[in-house]
C-alpha cells in the first residue's frame, strides 16, 4: 500500500498483512526505547523511599514533603551538614577610633581585588572590616568617575574602611574632607605600595624615605576628616633600613588612630618571606 509522507511528500509503501499472515510489527522509535526503563527505574526508585520512610527508625521526614527531591533526601535520614567553623572572637572588641572590631580578621586593601562583591564575600566569612582598593586623592579632586565607583558600598558590609594614596599634603586633605561626606566609617593611608609608579611620584613605600611628608599627609588628613585614620607601611625601604618601628611612633604622634604594617622591605614587593618579627 503507498502513501505519501507528509513532511516530503515522497511516496511510501506501507507494510500490509496478507491473507493467513501476522500483522507487521510497528516500528518504535529509538528515542521512546529509553523512556520504557527510566519511567521503571524512578517507579522504583519511589517505591524504596516510601519503604525507607515507613520503616525507618525515629519519627521520619513529615509527608508530603515539599519536592520530590527534598522527599528522596530526608527519607535517607542522612546526617547533617557540619556548620563552617566560626570565628574565632576577640577576647574584647578591638577599637579604632569609633570603629569596633568584633573579630581579629580584616581585609587589607588589594588593588584590582578588594573590591565590593569581594568585600562582601570576606564580611559573610568573618572578616570584621574590609577596606578597599587604593584611591588617588587626585582621582577624588578633580572628580574622576573610576575614582568615585571604587568608594561604591552598601551597608551589609559596615564598617568600611577606605584607602587613600598620594603624595601632596594638601591634596590628601582635600580627599579627606570628600570621602568624609561618604558612608565611610575609616580612613587607611597607603604609606606601603612598591608598583615603581606610584613610587616615582613619591606616594606608596616611598614615604618611608621621607618621613617629615608622611607626617604632614596623616595630619592634613586628621584635619579634614572626623573618622579615625590608620596608616599602613612597610618593615623599611630594604634589609639595611628597617624603619618600621620609628615609622609607626610618628606616625601615631601626627594624629594616627592605628597602624599596619606589612612584614616586607620595598626591595622584596611581594615576594620572599614575609618578616613576622
Amino acid at each position: 500500500m503507498q502513501y505519501r509522507c507528509p513532511k516530503c511528500q515522497s511516496p511510501k509503501i506501507m507494510p500490509v498483512a496478507q491473507p493467513g499472515q501476522a500483522a507487521p510489527r510497528p516500528v518504535v522509535p529509538k528515542s521512546l526505547m529509553f523512556l520504557v526503563p527510566a519511567l521503571f527505574l524512578l517507579l522504583l526508585l519511589v517505591i524504596i523511599s516510601i519503604a525507607m520512610w515507613l520503616f525507618a527508625d525515629g519519627p521520619g521526614p513529615t509527608f508530603p514533603p515539599a519536592t520530590l527531591s527534598a522527599f528522596f533526601l530526608s527519607s535517607m535520614h542522612l546526617p547533617p551538614c557540619s556548620p563552617p567553623p566560626a570565628v574565632v572572637p576577640c577576647p574584647f572588641p578591638v577599637a579604632i577610633g569609633t570603629v569596633r572590631l568584633s573579630a581579629p580578621l580584616v581585609l587589607a586593601p588589594l588593588a584590582g581585588y578588594s573590591d565590593l562583591p569581594f568585600r562582601l564575600l570576606c564580611r559573610e566569612h568573618g572578616a570584621a572590616l574590609c577596606v578597599s582598593e587604593m584611591v588617588s586623592c587626585h582621582g577624588l579632586v578633580f572628580g574622576q568617575r573610576n575614582t568615585f565607583e571604587l568608594m561604591r558600598t552598601v551597608d551589609a558590609e559596615r564598617p568600611f574602611g577606605l584607602q587613600l594614596f598620594g603624595a601632596d599634603p594638601e591634596a590628601m586633605g582635600r580627599a579627606a574632607a570628600l570621602v568624609d561626606t561618604r558612608p565611610v566609617d575609616l580612613i587607611d593611608l597607603n604609606m606601603g605600595c612598591p608598583v615603581r609608579k606610584v613610587v616615582k611620584k613619591g606616594a606608596g613605600v616611598a614615604l618611608m624615605k621621607d618621613p617629615e611628608r608622611a607626617a604632614a599627609i596623616i595630619r592634613a588628613v586628621c584635619a579634614h576628616t572626623r573618622l579615625p585614620v590608620t596608616v599602613k607601611f612597610r618593615s623599611g625601604w630594604d634589609a639595611a633600613n628597617l624603619t618600621a618601628p620609628q615609622f609607626a611612633v610618628m606616625a601615631e604622634e601626627a594624629g594616627a588612630a592605628a597602624v599596619v604594617v606589612h612584614g616586607r622591605t620595598w626591595a622584596k614587593e611581594f615576594g620572599g618571606q614575609a618578616d613576622w618579627n
